[in-house]
């Protein structure tokens, strides 16, 4: 099968290439023009701006498959101007389905478009997203919804993956809550945030699932998350008991949002059934730091 992954400079994206869930697949990879991956061969790698500056993305053969990873995420927050890029992402990546050049699709989604977390968030959920990178990403799984009807689409929403990619090399939650530890420094966090349940997924364990929903050409939109719950408070302590150190938390009164999913439909279709336990999972995220 030949698939074309977006966003291939990012954690999620950089993941699935390298660590092995689609051998036996020739991957295709767009990045902006200017960017590399280390990983893949030129001739593997389509040079290109997903916000149409370049004119439409054309490509030479079919792909059996897109994987649409690439996304403009907040820092703090994403403006006007990068809310309408994720939709231009979005319709570049329907240009090539509608032009035959591909028929699967799967989008990577966020939790975010649920909004607050006072309620355990299921698929059927009404989404509210409450910023504009939640209603960025709503609005283009919208627009990939509406091919539904002649395409496999499958919209993956994803809750708090962490990890990190030695060559890509992005700051992500456990990243900067590790080194947080290491020096010494405040984690300031909200007093019902820190015991608050969500649910962690080590990026290894999103890419299997991806690679599983690739295989079976499941379809329709499902949640990403760990098996496990646990508050940010003791997610907290169990990288402090890592690095050998007392985290210093403290707590403020901020407004939480921390976003609980319902992870019922991911274990029945048995996408989740490897994945790898808390513990362990935030143990490779740390030792992957140090590479």
């Amino acid at each position: 099968m030949r698939v074309l992954i977006t966003g291939a400079r990012g954690t999620i994206a950089g993941n699935l290439i390298r660590n092995g869930v689609l051998a036996g697949h020739e991957i295709v990879s767009v990045i902006r023009p200017g960017g590399e991956v280390p990983s893949l061969t030129s001739e593997r790698v389509i040079y290109f701006d997903l916000t149409g500056k370049t004119g439409r993305l054309a490509l030479s053969q079919k792909v059996d498959a897109i994987i649409h990873c690439a996304a403009i995420t907040p820092k703090t927050a994403i403006g006007p101007a990068d809310y309408a890029l994720n939709l231009k992402f979005a319709e570049s990546v329907c240009d090539l389905l509608a032009s035959g050049h591909s028929t699967q699709l799967i989008f990577l989604s966020t939790g975010s478009v649920y909004g607050t977390g006072k309620s355990l968030n299921q698929e059927s959920t009404n989404c509210v997203p409450i910023d504009a990178y939640g209603k960025s990403i709503l609005e283009s799984e919208q627009i990939f919804s509406s091919l539904s009807s002649r395409n496999p689409i499958s919209i993956l929403r994803l809750f708090y993956p962490f990890g990190f990619d030695s060559q890509t090399k992005q700051i992500n939650m456990v990243s900067r809550l590790y080194k947080k530890i290491l020096l010494g420094e405040k984690i300031v966090i909200s007093s019902d945030a820190a015991n608050a349940y969500f649910q962690p997924v080590l990026i290894d364990d999103v890419s299997a699932i991806i690679a599983g929903v690739l295989k079976t050409c499941w379809t329709g939109t499902l949640n990403i998350c760990g098996r496990e719950k646990v508050t940010l408070r003791t997610f907290i302590d169990m990288l402090g008991t890592i690095a050998n150190r007392t985290p210093h938390i403290v707590e403020d009164r901020m407004t939480p949002n921390v976003i609980e999913a319902d992870n019922q439909l991911l274990l029945s279709l048995g996408l989740s059934d490897e994945m790898t336990p808390l513990d362990q999972a935030i143990a490779i995220a740390v030792a992957r730091l140090s590479t």
